[in-house]
């Protein structure tokens, strides 16, 4: 029985060394686990940030395209009026001349 008793004890031993060493073991890997996630918070942040401005550029850029695309066509309808407006104008003008020189000429 003295040998069963000697045998109980190592194995309680080699139990709680095992217990030790798989204790430690977790708080390794807890602690890497935990330095991969704040050596990546960073990366991911700036990750972030980027779309984000990259979503900020493209609206603005839109928004001005837009906004010059609608200031176009409006100097485009300006540009056709004045056109037709100084067609007529210069008719009325060519016409006056006209009379003038024909009462010259009387």
């Amino acid at each position: 029985m003295a040998d069963g008793l000697g045998n109980q004890s190592q194995v309680r031993t080699i139990a709680e060394q095992l217990f030790e060493v798989w204790k430690a073991e977790q708080a390794r890997e807890a602690k890497e686990k935990r330095k991969w996630w704040q050596s990546n918070v960073a990366g991911w942040l700036s990750a972030g940030g980027i779309i984000v401005g990259a979503i900020i550029v493209g609206n603005n850029t839109y928004n001005l395209a837009d906004t010059a695309n609608a200031r176009s066509i409006r100097n485009e309808t300006a540009i056709t009026a004045m056109k037709a407006n100084s067609g007529d104008r210069l008719a009325r003008i060519e016409t006056k001349i006209d009379l003038m020189m024909e009462e010259r000429k009387r």
